[in-house]
């Protein structure tokens, strides 16, 4: 059985993709070979998959004798996927990932990303960063803004908290043929290790005050804190107050973000 025929088996199954769910399926194996060897898995790793698919990815984990649990919306591809997973060393969930976040004891994390939940799943990643090593697939200028530096036109408040709660390593680039259907844009493999991170509290302050300062993100900082925050009298040194919010550091927005609490 082979879960990389995607065009043909959905055919057979008179299923169609569904847009809103951004379903896209892996036609490669060579790809998924590829991620999976990024994971550097051990045999006592435990995998959480987000979005099962026809079983590409989760099939490759499996050959390597891991437990795999993955996890998929849509009931109708969970079926298919299950003819192709005959392995005593995966489970199939039918659930929202970004409902059920990171099963405990999980230590690495694979993905194909849906488009339309990048966002926030990598949220969910930065955020509940118990895993030792995540290996996805995102939309090439997605990705390329989780590594942009200040003062670039893709740097926003997604680099900051990338930066900040993980180290976040661009692996290669995957052409749009190497699914189906074909996304319109290429994608990109990226490795995320997350770090020790601060704690709860004040990664939510900083999701709010980088969401705050990047609505405004080419105003200089003084005047953002003046109208937004009416924080004036901050202790912050005028050369930082100069700086126009895009050209700030991930470590000068954590320490606004401390000041203005």
């Amino acid at each position: 059985m082979n879960p990389y025929r995607a065009r043909q088996i959905l055919r057979e199954h008179g299923i169609r993709p569904r847009k809103r769910l951004s379903q896209s399926f892996f036609t490669s194996r060579k790809i998924a070979r590829f991620m999976v060897d990024a994971l550097e898995l051990a045999r006592q790793d435990r995998v959480y998959e987000v979005g099962t698919g026809l079983g590409a990815l989760t099939y490759e984990a499996a050959l390597r004798g891991v437990y795999t649990l993955t996890c998929e919306i849509d009931l109708r591809i969970a079926k298919i996927a299950k003819k192709f997973l005959p392995f005593p060393n995966i489970d199939i969930v039918v659930a929202d990932a970004l409902h059920i976040g990171i099963p405990p004891r999980t230590t690495k994390v694979l993905s194909n990303v849906p488009y339309g939940i990048s966002s926030k799943l990598l949220l969910m990643l930065l955020k509940e960063g118990t895993y030792e090593l995540a290996v996805l697939t995102l939309q090439k200028e997605f990705a390329e803004r989780l590594v942009a530096e200040p003062g670039t036109k893709k740097y926003g408040r997604l680099t900051v908290l990338a930066k900040l709660l993980a180290e976040v390593e661009v692996l290669r680039t995957v052409p749009s043929r190497a699914f189906y259907p074909p996304p319109e844009v290429e994608s990109t493999i990226v490795k995320i290790k997350p770090k020790p991170s601060p704690k709860h509290v004040e990664i939510e302050r900083l999701e709010e005050t980088t969401r705050i300062l990047f609505s405004q993100r080419r105003r200089k900082l003084v005047k953002v804190l003046r109208n937004k925050f009416n924080a004036s009298t901050v202790d912050l040194s005028p050369k930082l107050l100069e700086k126009r919010v895009y050209q700030l550091t991930p470590e000068e927005l954590l320490e606004i973000s401390r000041r203005i609490s």
